[in-house]
């Protein structure tokens, strides 16, 4: 998903909103979810009816459909039969957006989407007074914009929690309704992936009791197709607010998912005790830090400890835990610290007293400790002060320790969240630990690790995402794990060298059209022609100066011989020696299949390291050939190749040559240059990926990295007084001296600065003679 472009869209709705609108932003939030609810829709549908059409039986409906043998309708109640074969949701003609969005100018736009929206909700029960039908309270030319900006494709195609992020931008841009004050953040993708990775909820009962906009349970269905799991499951969601209810219930329905589960309840009070100690998964992202919650309404699940009887052994802290769930309490550990608060004067004239929690991190933990079952994983998200905080909840942080089940803990930096830059901590519980890791926490520092999208937004790269999964997979010994992700960056790097002889063929072919250009014109061309002098040049003063037959010469020499150059690269079984000297693939191949252990596999990985400089010269001759080319323009523009526009045309036509060996702009189709840069950037972020992981764990087992991940046992959190912050344990990162890795990137720097001065400077010219045609 783009963020960016759908910020920029996102911000012209809202702005218009907010200027023209009657509503509230609280008012038109909904609505405007209920538009790209229809957009998101009709773009799934669209998809998965591509999808279908692989079928040859589907497939032939639709050809007698297109040659008038079947009547439209009979072929629509095919597809909605397929449709719900994959429980995926259908939308007839009339309800896809397409069809809303091409409605003549002047149609009742607002009455139209209401009888969607109606109509939408009469197939789907589940759907039954979530959709939003207020849309004849817009003004019509208003919603005619509205429904225009989110008929663009960077709405269309979103992918991903696409209405958490723009139901969070709503309410966090305009709103400002008190959500944020709360503590409530819509969770950004990357935590959701990190704990989904983290946990592998691949089958069983997965329960959210803060479900918000569901985006944990979507992220569960991705992890599924990503792994090829077709377990069934059950989600199970809570949430205070009837609209957020209503958004868990639109995105699980778009996403094919049942939606049944998901019911309106304070989790702080309503607990769900079908499902306490029943669990496969938890997933969450809590309100933080609240202050207010009423103790009294909490006490209910608080486990009392029966009286310890006489010449008994002293029930252990699982133990506890164990008979809490089985009595189906939710605070097997007690209240956190309790504060009294005035509640007025009574009818005594005595104060009345109110009693709170003074902050509910600590109720929510224990929740999500208690919805699992014997084996059972749980990911969440706290604020980092949860994990250093004192008083009681440190005490029932020990007795979550004693259990044995705290797994993971992670620390993340700052800027991850959408609209508050804040960091926060992962927690992660196992309760099917082996006894080998029983005493011990994995402590994952990753305030580290983060890619800079803007200057107030941060997020795990996919390689991030991988390497994080990469050190959970070798602390919990799983290294076909490991090894499967280091074969795929190695096949990814093989691919890339496969494809680079037919990129660096096609790019030499695009070289070679700008260059046949400027050979053809220096050929046909004469002095005569480029020396004629318009007659505002004929009376100034300052007249250009002449080219002389000598400038024209070295012009048309230098553009044969790089012509020739690339006619004889380009010739049929033209033996090119950059890409004979390429390693080869199949061997490498073969090797990597052959690799038995994790030593054979970066065996593989260090030769292709060897042929870096194999790879990186065919780079480089691309970039001299674009070189070349650029100059050839450049020295025929300052030769007047304006005063002879019957042999070197209009700008444009150069320009449409010269596109092929340009960057393409957003949305453009690609270029041979992006297919090289790909190739360029594809290769380097393998190397980096591998580099990174086999510098930290040679030997491919787990083994602690200061400043990055540390096995702390029990004995080691209780030294630390029970924190549970990662930094405490993992150290600092040693900082080495130059080494000659850094000596090799910093030369390499150098040469691309080198590179890039010499492109500026032809860039230059081109501007300076641009400029003196226009004045």
């Amino acid at each position: 998903m783009n963020i960016s472009l759908i910020e920029k869209d996102l911000w012209e709705a809202a702005d218009d909103l907010r200027a023209n609108s009657k509503l509230t932003a609280t008012e038109y939030a909904q609505p405007i979810l209920g538009i790209i609810f229809l957009s998101h829709a009709t773009s799934r549908f669209y998809s998965l009816k591509k999808e279908l059409l692989q079928d040859h039986q589907m497939a032939s409906y639709q050809k007698l459909v297109d040659e008038n043998k079947m009547p439209a309708e009979a072929f629509e109640k095919q597809l909605e039969i397929a449709f719900k074969a994959r429980s995926a949701l259908y939308l007839n003609p009339e309800q896809r957006f397409d069809y809303l969005a091409n409605l003549p100018k002047g149609h009742n736009l607002g009455a139209e989407l209401d009888a969607i929206m109606e109509s939408i909700e009469t197939q789907n029960p589940i759907l039954k007074g979530v959709l939003p039908k207020t849309y004849q309270h817009f003004e019509e030319d208003l919603l005619e914009r509205v429904v225009r900006i989110f008929n663009r494709d960077t709405l269309l195609n979103a992918e991903g929690d696409v209405f958490g992020k723009i139901y969070e931008y709503f309410l966090n841009k305009f709103a400002q309704s008190g959500a944020q004050e709360g503590g409530e953040f819509f969770t950004p993708p990357s935590l959701v992936r990190t704990i989904v990775n983290f946990i592998e909820p691949d089958h069983g009962l997965v329960i959210d009791p803060a479900v918000g906009s569901a985006g944990m349970f979507i992220q569960t269905t991705h992890f599924q197709e990503q792994h090829n799991i077709h377990n069934s499951m059950q989600f199970v969601g809570q949430e205070k607010t009837e609209n957020n209810q209503k958004l868990a219930i639109m995105n699980m329905v778009l996403h094919g998912l049942d939606a049944s589960n998901i019911v309106e309840g304070n989790s702080f009070y309503s607990a769900l005790p079908d499902y306490i100690g029943q669990c496969d998964f938890v997933m969450a992202n809590p309100p933080f830090n609240v202050d207010a919650v009423d103790a009294s309404k909490c006490k209910n699940d608080v486990y009392v400890v029966p009286q310890q009887e006489e010449g008994k052994p002293k029930r252990t802290v699982l133990e506890i835990a164990q008979a809490a769930i089985a009595e189906k309490k939710r605070l097997p550990f007690g209240l956190p610290g309790v504060t009294s608060k005035s509640g007025g004067k009574r009818n005594d004239g005595n104060d009345a007293k109110n009693e709170q929690i003074s902050n509910a991190n600590s109720l929510w933990i224990q929740y999500f400790y208690s919805y699992l079952n014997e084996s059972g994983r749980a990911g969440f998200v706290m604020p980092s002060s949860a994990s250093d905080a004192g008083g009681r909840d440190k005490e029932i942080r020990q007795k979550l320790v004693e259990t044995g089940h705290v797994d993971i803990m992670v620390s993340i930096g700052p800027k991850f969240f959408y609209t508050r830059s804040l960091p926060c901590a992962l927690w992660f519980f196992d309760k099917s630990k082996p006894e080998s890791r029983k005493d011990k926490v994995l402590m994952l520092d990753a305030r580290n690790v983060f890619t800079v999208v803007s200057a107030k937004s941060h997020i795990f790269s996919e390689s991030q995402l991988e390497a994080l999964n990469a050190i959970v997979w070798l602390y919990r010994e799983e290294h076909d794990k490991y090894q499967n992700l280091l074969r795929r960056y190695i096949t990814n790097m093989l691919e890339t060298i496969e494809q680079m002889p037919v990129v660096y063929k096609d790019y030499l072919s695009s070289s070679k059209t700008v260059v046949d250009y400027v050979a053809k014109f220096a050929t046909n061309t004469s002095i005569d022609v480029l020396n004629k002098l318009s007659k505002k040049e004929q009376e100034s003063e300052d007249k250009p100066t002449p080219i002389t037959a000598e400038q024209l010469a070295s012009l048309k020499a230098s553009a044969l011989k790089v012509q020739q150059g690339l006619a004889s690269e380009l010739a049929e079984n033209a033996k090119i020696a950059l890409l004979e000297a390429l390693p080869s693939v199949a061997d490498l191949r073969q090797q990597l299949e052959d690799a038995q252990d994790h030593a054979a596999i970066i065996a593989v990985f260090t030769s292709l390291q060897n042929a870096l400089g194999q790879t990186q010269a065919v780079f480089d001759k691309l970039s001299a050939t674009k070189s070349e080319a650029l100059a050839l323009v450049v020295q025929a523009e300052s030769l007047y190749a304006k005063n002879d526009k019957k042999h070197w045309g209009k700008n444009k036509d150069i320009a449409a040559l010269l596109n092929g060996l340009n960057t393409s702009a957003e949305g453009e189709p690609e270029t041979v240059q992006d297919q090289v840069q790909t190739l360029e950037k594809a290769l380097a972020d393998r190397i980096t990926d591998v580099t990174w992981l086999n510098e930290r764990f040679p030997e491919g087992v787990y083994a602690d990295v200061a400043g990055l991940c540390k096995l702390a046992s029990q004995k080691d959190i209780k030294d630390q007084d029970y924190s549970l912050t990662p930094g405490r344990y993992v150290g600092v990162e040693e900082i080495n001296s130059v080494n000659e890795n850094v000596a090799e990137q910093v030369l390499g720097l150098l040469a691309e600065i080198d590179k890039l001065n010499d492109v500026s400077q032809i860039l230059h010219n081109k501007l300076a003679f641009n400029l003196k045609e226009l004045f």
